[in-house]
């Protein structure tokens, strides 16, 4: 077989692979290590709790128990005011985080395109800018038109009857009802966006609809002037990983910092990995008999 068959096998075999959708590098950040978890359960502390690493920050959510370990770091990993769910990074994982001491989140993050569609799983929200008319709306952008958008969850969607907190941390079932009748699972193509980030419309008043603001995963975008703080946190089990995490704040303090940000106003599973293509029999036959006629071709020519 010539090199210039071995390069059209390769060539054909590759396109039948989809891939995982990756972090896009960006300048200061960095995936980091958790820290140290003490204790377990609802006992359980990160190292340097609260406040650092960002996403450890004490909650005001009440409802959550404690009131202070209910944000997106204890929930992603089964503790604090969350243990009779999953522990979704094992006691370990990795966080996108800047170069800060201590770590605030990116301002900017967004993923490059290298799979077909994107699975997102909403995990958990507790919010009452989640409830009514004007409730928060989660949404994927492309990067390079911010104003093209996928929508995962439309206002109201985010929002249950019962209390108001959606928890589907168990995954003991595939969809949560709510008071708009969406579900937690939704997938949306992002094969038109060679790079893409997340987005999250809010309003502090929900029902009529007034304090509203965009924020995006690069923070520059965002309106209102609020373009300082980072209202997304980025979670993985490793930093080759297909899954990630993300956690949204939607309202964030004036000091520079994440300082009273628990990121668990909507948490949610972003899977971008594709199973590979089985090719279907057309396509075998078709690679054969292009395999055939190169053979028959070379065979001349060496005549």
């Amino acid at each position: 077989m010539t090199k210039t068959t071995l390069k059209m096998v390769a060539a054909l075999g590759f396109a039948g692979f989809a891939f995982a959708d990756t972090v896009a590098s960006t300048a200061g950040t960095a995936f980091t290590n958790f820290p140290t978890i003490t204790g377990t359960g609802s006992t359980a502390t990160f190292a340097g709790y609260p406040g650092s690493p960002f996403w450890d920050n004490s909650t005001t959510d009440a409802a959550l128990g404690s009131g202070s370990k209910g944000n997106v770091g204890f929930f992603l990993q089964n503790l604090g005011d969350f243990t009779t769910g999953t522990n979704f990074l094992g006691g370990a994982g990795v966080y996108r985080s800047d170069s800060t001491t201590p770590a605030n989140a990116p301002t900017s993050f967004s993923f490059l395109q290298g799979a077909s569609t994107v699975s997102v799983t909403l995990l958990f929200a507790s919010a009452g800018n989640n409830f009514g008319a004007f409730g928060t709306t989660i949404f994927l952008y492309d990067t390079s038109n911010p104003a093209t958008r996928q929508v995962l969850w439309s206002s109201g969607q985010l929002w249950a009857s019962s209390g108001g907190m959606v928890n589907n941390s168990n995954l003991g079932t595939t969809s949560f009802a709510n008071s708009v009748g969406g579900t937690t699972n939704t997938t949306v193509s992002a094969n038109n966006f060679a790079s893409w980030g997340i987005g999250a419309t809010t309003c502090t008043n929900s029902i009529a609809g007034t304090g509203c603001n965009t924020f995006f995963s690069n923070s520059g975008l965002n309106t209102g002037g609020e373009t300082a703080h980072a209202h997304f946190a980025l979670f993985a089990a490793n930093a080759g990983a297909s899954t990630y995490y993300a956690g949204f704040e939607d309202v964030l303090g004036t000091s520079g910092t994440e300082g009273v940000g628990d990121f668990n106003d909507v948490i949610f599973r972003i899977t971008t990995n594709a199973a590979a293509a089985v090719p279907e029999p057309t396509t075998v036959a078709f690679v054969g008999l292009g395999l055939v006629g190169i053979g028959m071709l070379r065979r001349r020519l060496q005549k």
